[in-house]
């Protein structure tokens, strides 16, 4: 009974990710560009928006507007005023990261000292700017003209 029980619930877990994963998760989006925009959201280079659902990512932050979006493999920290986006593998005498992680929270200082100054190109990989939010298609998507 016991045995079965467990393998209940296993299931149970495993139909309930699948459906999550159907659904698609929320992206987060970089600015990885000199400037974003291009008839998308506009932003900064390091510019962040978080818990982007994947038709608005499609919508305000697709193919040549400058923007990254992700699924991130890890999220630390939360809020702002500032965050980075480790695109590849990042450290390399920063602070170290997989693929797709995002470290939010941060200062202007924490980024000089352990994110190689979150510029493009630093020895860490990561790429720095300010945290802009939780989306929110009605306060940030483009007005249409």
């Amino acid at each position: 009974m016991k045995m079965r029980t467990l393998l209940l619930v296993s299931l149970i877990i495993l139909f309930t990710a699948g459906a999550a994963l159907a659904q698609g998760s929320n992206m987060d989006c970089s600015c990885t560009a000199a400037g974003c925009g291009n008839g998308g959201v506009g932003g900064d280079q390091g510019d962040i928006f978080i818990n982007v659902p994947p038709a608005e990512v499609k919508q305000y932050f697709g193919p040549n507007t400058g923007w990254t979006c992700v699924v991130p493999s890890l999220v630390r920290g939360s809020g702002g005023p500032l965050g980075c986006f480790c695109a590849g593998y990042c450290g390399n005498g920063g602070i170290g990261a997989d693929p797709n992680t995002f470290d939010l929270g941060l200062s202007q200082d924490t980024i000089n000292s352990s994110y190689g100054g979150g510029k493009p190109g630093n020895k860490t990989g990561w790429l720095c700017g300010d945290y802009r939010g939780s989306w929110n298609a009605a306060e940030h998507a483009p007005k249409k003209q």
